[in-house]
């Protein structure tokens, strides 16, 4: 069954969805390692502070779907 959306957000990234950024990023690696400078290895090694001065320093746009 088709689904329906009700409204479209898009905004940027909020300093505590860091977890959500680490999340997609190495999933993007894993998927597409061709695709990007940076390897899964390296990437899985940051630290959680390196993931959250991440996207304190970035401005990454994602959207919602209500």
């Amino acid at each position: 069954m088709p689904r329906t959306i009700s409204a479209v957000e898009v905004r940027t990234t909020r300093p505590a969805e860091w977890a959500g950024l680490r999340q997609v990023r190495l999933r993007a690696l894993a998927d597409s390692p061709d695709a990007y400078a940076a390897t899964l290895a390296d990437e899985s090694a940051l630290s959680d502070e390196v993931w959250q001065q991440r996207i304190g320093r970035m401005r990454l746009w994602v959207n919602e779907v209500n």
